[in-house]
């Protein structure tokens, strides 16, 4: 038996902004859509399935939601924008069920087993019961992205060169500094790698060493949200990538391998920061993703605020479409031979591992409770599902990184935000190098024989996945004194259709 489920707040999800990536739309094309949840629960236990049901009355952004207490209604509030990817009910039920029903945090991790070595496959594990979803799957899709880019399997962005190659530059380097010339780097994939290193097998090894460096993307821009009397707000949220060594086998492995490779992790992830917008166009699925990440935030905003509104017609009735996932996933590595000329052998493996982690943390602060008026007074009908809303010229503060004719208006320069966020987690990827050297036994003495890259060492503790921590504070609520976003929030729910109805828009077209 579900819980009831409350709220009070309007409940804006997480903006995870991409500079750079403003893509210009015609005038028109956006309007501002509002979605009941009492309606779609209603409708989902009684069977139905339809459009503008399952894609929540073409919302493509959240920009929140609004308590309507005489319908004893949520209200999504969001931009249905055609450039951005789709959400779906399917998403908003399996974020739901997540934090309200599993009290868990959606989680994709691809892990080695201990036979990873000898099958060259590493296990896909859920964790959130996002498992044969689309959300499972495109959560999947956007952690391994990541580390593929990294190893250098996706083609590289201007400005962001993989991490594989910055790895190449820095060994080319060093050897340089040494006053040993390198004539290039073969590198071969992992299918190939064990029979291509096979030659060099009982050979004197005069150094080697590990080197793990993680990634993970995080808040850049602080932030702040704002909250009062069924309304919920959150300032835009932009985002880049980090990184810190995790210790590989504990060894200081510089040597003459040139195995630091701090300058390396920092470059990469500097690059990628300050090209995220261009990143972002470029792999659609980092969209996708702030979608999926929006919609957890608005569960856990529901699971921690206090007006009581059932949504356990919705979490009992409806059953998100299966997408078949495959359990597992190839180990990805690379296998590098640097040519010398000094004779000795250098040996270069680079592998991954996913284990993606963002931590947002909120605390709002101000007043938006006219925006709950506007919705619930304009909701067409007591039973509507979805409808349009006058929202002409807001500048949604959870889509500052659109253009301006894509919200309608010119935005705000004057909001800032100054809460700070945290993330952790990430994507780690493992360098070995081992360098291999014929004449070290001339002596006599005993040498390390080559016979393979040794197992990669233990991976940091597993991470969790989207992690989103709500923190409402009453102390922190600013009233708007002017009432001007109250009468706003009064225009929503005075102008809302009727009961039944799904979706509104004042002044436009109704959808039923």
């Amino acid at each position: 038996m579900w819980p009831k489920i409350s709220c009070s707040l309007l409940i804006l999800a997480v903006c995870l902004q991409t500079p750079g990536c403003e893509r210009k739309a015609p005038l028109g094309q956006t309007r501002y859509v509002a979605f009941s949840l009492r309606e779609v629960a209603e409708r989902a236990h009684a069977g139905a399935r339809d459009d503008p049901m399952t894609t929540l009355g073409g919302i493509t952004r959240i920009a929140g939601l609004v308590h309507d207490a005489a319908h004893d209604d949520l209200i999504l509030v969001g931009m249905a924008a055609r450039e951005l990817p789709g959400i779906s009910l399917d998403d908003l039920v399996v974020a739901l069920r997540a934090r309200l029903v599993h009290d868990e945090w959606p989680l994709v991790s691809i892990d080695p087993t201990e036979h990873s070595e000898e099958s060259r496959i590493q296990k896909v594990s859920f964790d959130g019961h996002i498992g044969a979803t689309a959300f499972g799957r495109d959560f999947l899709e956007a952690d391994v992205l990541l580390k593929r880019y990294s190893l250098g399997c996706l083609p590289a962005a201007p400005g962001v060169p993989a991490y594989k190659t910055l790895i190449e530059d820095d060994i080319v380097n060093t050897a340089v500094r040494a006053g040993v010339g390198v004539g290039g780097i073969h590198w071969v994939s992992a299918e190939q790698g064990p029979a291509e290193i096979q030659r060099f097998e009982g050979a004197s090894v005069q150094t080697q060493g590990a080197y793990r460096a993680r990634f993970w993307f995080y808040s850049m821009k602080p932030y702040r949200a704002v909250a009062r009397d069924g309304v919920f707000c959150i300032e835009e949220l932009r985002i880049g990538v980090r990184s810190e060594v995790a210790d590989g086998d504990g060894q200081a492995p510089r040597a003459e391998t040139g195995m630091t490779y701090d300058d390396v992790r920092d470059r990469f992830a500097e690059m990628w920061t300050e090209h995220f917008g261009e990143m972002s166009a470029a792999h659609p699925i980092l969209k996708r993703l702030k979608a999926l990440y929006d919609l957890v935030a608005v569960a856990e905003a529901i699971r921690q605020t206090s007006h009581d509104v059932s949504l356990a017609p919705l979490l009992d009735s409806y059953h998100p479409e299966h997408v078949a996932i495959d359990p597992e996933s190839p180990l990805m590595e690379l296998y590098g031979l640097v040519d010398r000329s000094d004779g000795l052998q250098h040996l270069v493996r680079i592998s991954g591992g996913i284990e993606l982690h963002s931590e947002i943390r909120w605390l709002n602060d101000g007043d938006v409770s006219p925006l709950r008026r506007i919705v619930v007074d304009s909701r067409p009908s007591d039973h509507a599902l979805a409808w349009p809303l006058p929202l002409a010229g807001w500048n949604m503060p959870n889509g500052r990184d659109l253009a301006a004719t894509v919200m309608g208006g010119e935005r705000d320069p004057g909001r800032r935000n100054s809460h700070r966020t945290q993330g952790a987690g990430g994507c780690s990827v493992l360098t070995q190098s081992i360098l291999l050297n014929p004449h070290l036994n001339a002596g006599g003495a005993s040498v390390t024989r080559f016979s393979g890259f040794p197992a990669a060492p233990s991976a940091p503790p597993p991470l969790r996945g989207v992690s989103m921590e709500a923190i409402i504070k009453e102390g922190s609520f600013i009233r708007d004194a002017s009432g001007h976003l109250n009468s706003e929030r009064n225009e929503i729910i005075r102008n809302r259709p009727g009961d039944s109805r799904l979706s509104w828009r004042p002044g436009g077209e109704e959808r039923r």
